[in-house]
């Protein structure tokens, strides 16, 4: 940060000052981008929280792409606006909108999320349903997200016969498996799949060696921490 306040800041002013009118200028592209970045990651960590490692990777990332800036080589692609102008705008405006969906997307999986975590006390279906929603909305592989729902379904099935779920505890077992899967060494994941197959382990005896291998699997990745030795 102190390195960035020395050296990239003041070549960053110096950059984003326009050059001659028409003239096409790298140095100035690349300074908006990496200005535009800057202030995008401060409005986030506003809402959120930043670490020492996303902190150190940004302001490396933020002066490499100022000093690249001086040496990059870019091309400029004239195309005859009346052939090509309608075209390209249907694709741009293709493009944005699929953009937008994506983030509208995420945005409200993320308040199915919030909804479901408001009603984790209450349990039953309202709770399974609001994680479902969100699983559903969310346009990315989240293995968290697939491993909460996993969870939560088998909460609701340890409150049923087993006879007439087994269908339901096999969505359960595709959906931690799949959370797995995703992120293998995340221990909060593992810990929910492990807890998971706990729940559902009366379904059969596949489920009760997978809980206990995943239950295994926690004191690898945590050998040192208590509760990896609790949680089965």
């Amino acid at each position: 940060y102190q390195s960035f306040r020395g050296n990239s800041r003041p070549a960053l002013l110096a950059s984003l000052r326009s050059g001659p009118a028409g003239r096409f200028d790298s140095n100035n592209i690349l300074s908006k981008g990496a200005l535009a970045a800057f202030v995008g990651y401060l409005a986030t960590i506003f809402f959120g929280f930043s670490v020492v490692a996303t902190q150190t990777t940004f302001f490396i990332m933020l002066a490499s792409t100022i000093a690249s800036a001086q040496t990059s080589k870019f091309s400029q692609l004239n195309l005859p606006q009346k052939k090509y102008q309608f075209l390209l705008l249907i694709v741009t405006i293709v493009f944005g909108l699929f953009l937008l969906s994506l983030m509208a997307r995420a945005f409200l999986s993320d308040i199915f999320e919030k909804r479901a975590q408001n009603r984790q006390s209450l349990g039953g279906t309202k709770t399974l349903n609001a994680y479902l929603n969100a699983l559903a909305t969310n346009p990315f592989k989240n293995p968290y997200l697939i491993a909460s729902v996993a969870n939560t379904q088998a909460t609701y099935l340890a409150d049923l016969e087993a006879a007439s779920t087994q269908n339901l505890a096999t969505k359960t077992d595709n959906l931690a498996q799949r959370a797995y899967d995703l992120s293998p060494n995340n221990y909060l994941i593992v810990q929910k799949v492990a807890k998971t197959y706990l729940l559902i382990a009366n379904y059969s005896k596949d489920y009760q060696d997978k809980a206990e291998r995943y239950g295994n699997r926690l004191t690898q990745l945590a050998h040192t921490y208590p509760d990896a030795y609790l949680t089965l």
